[in-house]
């Protein structure tokens, strides 16, 4: 029996149980220390979180962040731990010339980075964003 608490406790704190469909809705914040060069882009839970919804069905992503209107993206993947998408009408391009792919990486079901798909080299994930924290936690599962 000793054995297998410790067991059954890394099958349930790993991402197996994990629904990033649905641990993506809410408002979301940066921690209180950063500063983005400019204020616009800054998101925070009091003033400016990013507000993200997911039509699981439609596999349709939208986010507004202050005073910017939703934006839309397709679900491409979704796995235990994340979401990958890409924006409509997305202008921004990667080294390749291929338009932004985001990775949503959930470190916890209140917590997540972004991950930009040329930011994994050979299996590798090679930087991120700073961590989004839920501004609140509603009961999701």
């Amino acid at each position: 029996m000793k054995i297998l608490l410790p067991v059954i406790a890394v099958l349930f704190s790993c991402n197996a149980f994990a629904n990033p469909l649905k641990w993506a809705n809410g408002e979301w914040g940066i921690a209180e220390d950063y500063e983005p060069e400019n204020s616009a882009d800054k998101i925070e839970c009091e003033t400016a979180p990013l507000r993200v919804s997911v039509d699981i069905s439609g596999k349709i992503f939208s986010s507004s962040h202050g005073t910017s209107g939703p934006r839309k993206a397709k679900i491409i993947k979704s796995n235990s731990g994340s979401l990958t998408i890409l924006y409509d009408n997305e202008k921004r391009l990667m080294d390749s010339g291929k338009p932004h792919v985001w990775n949503m990486v959930f470190l916890t079901k209140d917590s997540f980075v972004w991950v930009r798909q040329d930011w994994i080299v050979d299996g590798v994930q090679r930087g991120s964003t700073k961590v989004r924290y839920r501004c609140e936690s509603p009961d999701i599962s």
